[in-house]
């Protein structure tokens, strides 16, 4: 991994359903605050549904982090259950942040996103503390950290 990647954050792949674009939004968001780089998928040029099927292969394959917006929308996609098939079947673990959880109407509704992706936030970052002697090891653990995309 090039230190430039490792500076502007890692990126999330983002499963969900195009009907709840603006609760998603709000969750691509709160990601980016975080220094995250979000990736979601509103796939209207591609004509079939293989096409549709390979292009979310790959870009899983190149991916460590993942997130699955639940809503009964995405539990009735066709193509949200069968990422979140695919992230499984490569045994790769996903975090789940419940839509329903968040309040529209609510003047504090970017805070409380905030706080359903605190989690997501946790099992990404490491800090690190260690003695001054111990610095060449620290460094060493500090890049295995960044090739598998943890934040330190």
């Amino acid at each position: 991994m090039k230190e430039d990647d490792i500076e502007e954050g890692f990126w999330v792949f983002v499963s969900h359903s195009t009907k709840d674009f603006e609760r998603v939004r709000l969750v691509r968001n709160a990601l980016e605050e975080s220094g995250f780089r979000p990736i979601l998928f509103y796939l209207k040029c591609l004509e079939n549904e293989t096409e549709v099927n390979d292009l979310l292969k790959r870009e899983i394959d190149a991916r460590k982090r993942f997130i699955l917006c639940d809503s009964p929308n995405a539990q009735a996609s066709k193509f949200v259950q069968s990422e979140v098939e695919y992230i499984r079947s490569k045994n790769r673990m996903y975090e789940v942040i419940d839509l329903s959880q968040i309040d529209m109407k609510s003047q504090d509704t970017e805070k409380e996103v905030l706080e359903l992706i605190k989690p997501f936030r946790r099992r990404t970052s490491v800090f690190l503390s260690y003695a001054h002697q111990d610095r060449s090891f620290a460094l060493q653990l500090q890049s295995e950290c960044f090739k598998r995309e943890f934040k330190v």
